[in-house]
């Protein structure tokens, strides 16, 4: 007698054969497979999903260890998910591999300024150059790695070959009015910025360098127009309203600033990025209760953002609110036990509650996972000088400004315990550094 077999079951099977034959297909052809991986990754970071986009180009990775566009996408989306030392790895993996890629070259140049290895990155752009003296953003490099060694004058000409190479970029034009503002060619800038305005009607940056030359000027009706029309051009920027709402602050016309903040709320009040946008707005000058409005806001856009949590935080300390800055720091610190900011908050709250003792202690533990963190360094300093030890204070201090020079705090803290222990040679000359930075 012959058993027949049910439709239910008949198409288990059927499913199950499907199935077996597309992973037999994927094993048998890693061709196919790391390319349906690396568009996978690439659709996750077109919505910026890094995290996902990560594991997929790591799968494309898993079918050819030597795929190299995997490594230069996987580096994109470490660098998107602030990830910078696996980065560089994938990106030092990709050069390896095909040392002529030039876009993964680029990129590690990109790391290196990051980093402050200004020489590294000047020579890695000098060798794309070597090979392609067209390479706009080889140019680009070689610029930036000028800007930020203080060489302005070299720093134009590089960022003039850019501008020559990529007439219609407003970025371009912007870059080089930023070097003759510095060599201070007032004129030649102002026509730079114009002309990247004309070609970039949204391109926030030419706007807003527009109008804080026409404020260094004097020209106030100028600057005035000149944000007005930005705003008007480009309704959903917040960098704009930002910008326009600090110059009517510089009037002091608190009224029209928030005229202007309420327009951006109404335009995306339910952005928790516009929220937490506002309230620094506000932390920045001194405005706590404002402040607080907002970051409560965008909490109850986003209950999870610790971004805007640890900015509520900071708001309650500047404010001497410190059980409330400790009740939801321990919050934070619950929710991500790791997370940098909530663990420098932690001490500061130590130290406001005369815990010096267990201030040092927290954050020379935060030291081991951030080295290079400036604030770091300077709240170690605090904490030190909190409990009299002047001159591990001063060390702090000290490789707090190796780290950000121009971290005003820390001078003025350090010019302080130069003061406090009889050390004024040092104190005159800080005093002097000061004076000159800060006429």
């Amino acid at each position: 007698m012959t058993r027949r077999t049910s439709p239910r079951l008949a198409t288990i099977c059927l499913l199950s054969l499907v199935l077996l034959a597309l992973l037999t297909s994927c094993s048998m052809d890693p061709e196919k497979a790391k390319q349906r991986y690396l568009q996978s990754g690439v659709r996750f970071m077109q919505n910026a999903k890094y995290q996902d986009a990560i594991i997929q180009f790591k799968n494309a990775l898993k079918y050819d260890p030597r795929f190299v566009e995997a490594f230069y996408q996987l580096a994109q989306a470490q660098l998107a998910n602030n990830e910078p030392d696996s980065a560089y790895a994938s990106l030092q993996q990709a050069v390896t591999i095909d040392p002529n890629r030039t876009d993964v070259r680029l990129s590690l140049g990109q790391l290196y300024l990051s980093a402050k290895q200004y020489d590294r990155a000047e020579e890695l752009a000098a060798a794309i150059l070597k090979k392609d003296p067209a390479n706009a953003k080889a140019h680009q490099t070689m610029a930036m790695t000028y800007a930020m060694r203080q060489q302005p004058d070299l720093a134009l000409i590089s960022f003039q070959k850019v501008m020559q190479l990529t007439p219609n970029d407003p970025s371009a034009y912007v870059n080089v009015a930023m070097a003759e503002l510095t060599l201070q060619n007032h004129q030649d800038a102002e026509l730079r910025l114009r002309k990247a305005i004309q070609l970039g009607p949204h391109s926030s940056q030419a706007y807003v360098n527009l109008a804080n030359l026409y404020r260094l000027q004097g020209q106030v009706p100028r600057a005035n127009e000149v944000l007005q029309q930005a705003v008007t051009n480009n309704p959903d920027d917040i960098t704009l309203y930002l910008t326009a709402a600090d110059f009517q602050y510089a009037k002091n016309d608190k009224e029209a600033a928030a005229s202007l903040l309420r327009r951006l709320v109404e335009r995306q009040g339910k952005s928790a990025k516009v929220a937490l946008a506002i309230g620094d707005f506000y932390l920045a000058r001194q405005e706590t209760e404002k402040a607080l409005v907002e970051y409560r806001r965008g909490v109850q856009i986003d209950p999870k953002n610790v971004e805007i949590k640890n900015h509520m935080v900071e708001c309650f300390l500047a404010n001497g609110r410190t059980p409330e800055a400790d009740a939801l720091n321990r919050a934070v610190l619950k929710q991500q036990p790791k997370d940098l900011y909530a663990g420098i908050a932690q001490g500061r709250i130590l130290l406001a509650n005369g815990k010096s003792e267990e201030a040092i202690t927290q954050f020379r533990n935060l030291l081991k996972q951030a080295q290079d963190s400036p604030q770091l360094h300077y709240f170690l300093a605090s904490a030190y000088s909190q409990n009299g030890s002047v001159p591990q204070a001063k060390t702090e201090l000290q490789e707090t400004l190796r780290l950000a020079p121009n971290y005003y705090p820390a001078q003025t803290s350090l010019f302080q315990l130069h003061l406090a222990s009889g050390d004024l040679v040092a104190a005159h000359d800080l005093a002097e550094q000061l004076i000159q930075r800060y006429p």
